[in-house]
């Protein structure tokens, strides 16, 4: 399995600042502005919206990877030798990325079924406490941040596409309608009537993610 899945590019002309959602991504990052040296660093898994501030003429190049993956063989010092070759970047980050295919499965599971992590366990044939340190040990995230990620962006689409109504709720999942409310307002920094209105959010939803 390929660990990059996509690699960016961002060179804004102007002050430009912008909303960016949890997508259960890490990106490879480097990063080029006027008058220093590049840098690059790998971007931590959100868990909120982060609102980004890019000054003009600031240049950056992102290395998109699997959810799940393992960083543990990757040296940044290395990267940052090679910071000047997209090519060689991309081959250190293959050769020393990985994703567990046990990972890799309890993800895919959480993603669709997502009723619970107690039924997912079931699904995957393990103890609820065997997929808490399976994905603890190699994400550093809980079963439970990975359900509420898809769960709420599945509810945040659906709000998208239909606008707020009364079954949204139960559809995607939640205990009741104050359940959703708070967990859209954690995971996105809105209500659901706020969030059917922000289209530099919902657009968002739209692209690849967890």
């Amino acid at each position: 399995m390929m660990s990059i899945i996509d690699i960016w590019q961002s060179s804004p002309k102007e002050l430009r600042e912008s909303y960016v959602i949890p997508d259960g991504y890490q990106d490879v990052i480097i990063v080029r502005k006027p008058g220093i040296a590049p840098y690059i660093y790998l971007s931590p898994l959100y868990c909120n919206t982060i609102k980004v501030s890019l000054t003009a003429d600031t240049s950056m190049m992102g290395f998109r990877l699997q959810p799940g993956s393992n960083f543990s063989r990757l040296s940044m010092t290395c990267l940052e030798q090679s910071i000047d070759s997209k090519e060689i970047v991309t081959d250190i980050i293959e050769s020393s990325t990985f994703t567990d295919i046990h990972v890799a499965e309890a993800l895919a599971c959480i993603r669709e079924y997502g009723q619970s992590i107690q039924y997912c366990a079931e699904q995957l044939g393990v103890s609820s406490r065997t997929l808490q340190r399976l994905l603890s040990k190699h994400t550093t995230r809980s079963p439970t941040f990975w359900l509420q990620l898809a769960r709420v962006r599945r509810c945040a689409l659906e709000l998208s596409n239909n606008g707020v109504h009364p079954d949204i709720a139960y559809q995607c999942h939640y205990s009741d309608q104050a359940h959703m409310c708070r967990e859209i307002k954690q995971w996105f920094g809105v209500t659901p009537s706020q969030l059917v209105t922000r289209t530099d959010l919902t657009e968002q939803l739209y692209a690849q993610a967890y």
